[in-house]
C-alpha cells in the first residue's frame, strides 16, 4: 500500500478512536462533535475513494462550498 494511502487511513482510525474515547468519556457529548467527528471521517474517506487529481480537486472544492452547521442543525 502506497504510504499516502497509510497516512489516510492512519488519519481515518484516528478520527474514530477520537470519537469512541469521547463517547467513552461522556454519553452525553454534544451532537456537534460527534458530527463534527463524523464529517472529518467522511472528508477524509470521500478523499481516499478518488482516483484521481481531478476527483480529489472536485472533492475539496465541493466541501469547501458545503455549508458550515448551524446550531440548530446539531441539536
Amino acid at each position: 500500500m502506497p504510504a499516502d494511502l497509510r497516512n489516510q487511513k492512519q488519519m481515518i482510525i484516528e478520527d474514530l478512536k477520537f470519537l469512541i474515547a469521547e463517547l467513552e468519556q461522556n454519553p452525553q457529548v454534544s451532537p456537534w462533535v460527534i458530527n463534527l467527528a463524523l464529517r472529518s471521517v467522511k472528508h477524509k474517506v470521500a478523499l481516499w475513494g478518488a482516483q484521481t487529481n481531478a476527483q480529489k480537486i472536485e472533492l475539496e472544492r465541493l466541501i469547501q462550498l458545503s455549508p458550515p452547521l448551524s446550531e440548530s442543525q446539531t441539536l
